[in-house]
């Protein structure tokens, strides 16, 4: 069975060091064979050992990811991380979350403070070539999806049936303060960093296997997680 890892990286919000930060982590935390590709409009920098593909036009920011669904030459197992994650340790067991036939992602109604019901997808597992119909219905009107839904998460969600999902699990953790009913954290676990005049509560629990930034890229935002970078 082969095994991909994959990651999409446009215009100029993530860099090459972030596309290469990831490959390190998924290298330090697979144990398994894999191949490590990442769809991207800008190559430049990237480590010759992650393969690139080039990113199609028509689609922007998030969108793009789209694209990951669209019928490809890659088998096995896809494995999706957004640039923004941080692995913390062995990773293994998620090329075990695929199912056939489904999405599996992150399953945002297990956190106490969503307001709505909505799926995460900063890190996803399928089946290569298996989730065809999500491109497909998206591509029959793009230009009316993208106007009404903020990104590819509420897309998701209101769009098709729960029984095309798959929950991650639960070794997974938003940095911020919304996963307080999922984890017991001790007080040396929690700080909080500022923002554009607002204070986030955030977290490190190195018990979890990845943590979840959720479009938090600058630097600062990463305190206490260097040493992950390999």
């Amino acid at each position: 069975m082969e095994r991909n890892v994959i990651c999409v990286k446009w215009g100029d919000k993530f860099s090459a060091e972030h596309v290469n930060r990831l490959y390190r982590m998924a290298k330090g935390n697979i144990s398994l064979p894999f191949t490590f590709y990442c769809y991207t409009d800008d190559p430049t920098g990237i480590d010759t050992h992650v393969v690139t593909i080039p990113l199609r036009k028509g689609l922007e920011v998030w969108w793009n990811k789209m694209y990951l669904f669209d019928e490809n030459h890659m088998m096995g197992i896809n494995l999706f991380f957004d640039l923004d994650v941080v692995i913390q340790n062995n990773i293994d067991n998620l090329f075990d979350r695929a199912v056939h036939n489904k999405l599996t992602l992150i399953d945002r109604s297990v956190f106490d403070t969503v307001q709505e019901y909505m799926y995460n997808s900063s890190i996803m597992v399928w089946y290569a070539n298996e989730m065809l119909d999500l491109y497909t219905k998206f591509s029959g009107m793009p230009d009316t999806r993208t106007s009404l839904y903020g990104g590819i998460d509420r897309f998701f969600t209101h769009e098709f049936s729960k029984n095309k999902f798959n929950n991650i699990g639960t070794d997974v953790y938003y940095f911020r303060r919304e996963v307080t009913n999922l984890f017991t954290y001790r007080d040396d676990q929690q700080y909080s960093i500022g923002h554009n005049g607002v204070s986030h509560r955030v977290y490190h629990d190195k018990s979890k296997q990845i943590c979840v930034f959720n479009q938090s890229h600058e630097s600062y935002f990463y305190k206490n997680m260097e040493d992950y970078f390999l």
